[in-house]
C-alpha cells in the first residue's frame, strides 16, 4: 500500500511539473493555472525562512565541484563526497524528461541562489538548452527527498573537438567523446525549493 502511495504521488509531482512548464513550449491547452508548489501535494512543503536556508546548506555540501578532466587529473585532487540527482525537464511533446545525473552545483551569492548543471547531449540538455526553460532537480539528503525547481538563466554548448578533450576541457565526467556528443553548461535560477518525506523517488 506504501509503494502504491509512494507511485501516486509521484505521477501526481511529474503532472504537475508538466502543466507548470506547459507554457514555454506554446501549449494554450491549458484553461487553468494552479499553484503547483501547495496543491499538487499535501505532502511536500515550501521551504523558507530558517528551513531554506538549512537545505541550501545542505545542498551546497552535497554539489558536486564540476571539475574538468585536466583538474580532475592533477595531482592531489580529491573529489567532494556530491549526491546524485534525478534532473526533470519537459518534452516537446509534453511528456517528462527524466534523467541521473552526477554534474550539478549548488551556488549562492549577491544575484541569489543558482544552480549549474553539466550535461551530455540529449533530449533533457536539449529542453533546459532555451533560456526561460524550467526543470526541477531531485535528490535526496538526510532521508528527505528536495524538490528544486530551476528556471534556465544561460545555457553554453561545447561542441566536440578532439583536441579539446586530450586537453581536458570537457567535464570530469563527460560521457559523449566516442559519439563525439556536445555537453552544456547549464545556470539556472532555483525558484523554489520544496521538501518531503512521503515522496520515494
Amino acid at each position: 500500500m506504501k509503494k502504491l502511495l509512494a507511485l501516486v504521488i509521484a505521477l501526481v509531482l511529474l503532472f504537475a511539473l508538466a502543466v507548470t512548464v506547459a507554457e514555454s513550449y506554446g501549449d494554450n491547452s491549458v484553461a487553468e493555472e494552479a499553484d503547483v508548489y501547495t496543491s499538487a501535494s499535501t505532502t511536500k512543503t515550501v521551504l523558507s525562512g530558517e528551513a531554506r536556508a538549512a537545505a541550501v546548506d545542505a545542498l551546497v555540501k552535497s554539489s558536486a565541484d564540476l571539475a574538468t578532466r585536466a583538474e580532475a587529473g592533477a595531482e592531489g585532487y580529491i573529489a567532494p563526497e556530491s549526491v546524485n540527482a534525478l534532473i526533470l525537464s519537459v518534452n516537446p511533446d509534453g511528456s517528462v524528461g527524466l534523467s541521473t545525473i552526477s554534474q550539478w552545483k549548488y551556488v549562492t551569492d549577491d544575484a541569489g541562489d543558482q544552480v549549474i548543471l553539466e550535461l551530455t547531449h540529449g533530449q533533457n540538455a536539449l529542453n533546459l538548452s532555451r533560456e526561460n526553460a524550467a526543470g526541477s532537480l531531485l535528490l535526496r539528503l538526510d532521508g528527505a527527498s528536495y524538490i528544486v525547481h530551476l528556471r534556465v538563466k544561460d545555457a553554453d554548448e561545447q561542441a566536440f573537438s578532439q583536441e579539446a578533450y586530450d586537453e581536458g576541457q570537457f567535464n570530469a565526467h563527460y560521457s559523449g567523446a566516442q559519439e563525439q556528443l556536445s555537453s552544456y553548461t547549464i545556470t539556472c535560477d532555483a525558484t523554489a525549493i520544496e521538501v518531503t518525506y512521503a515522496l520515494i523517488f
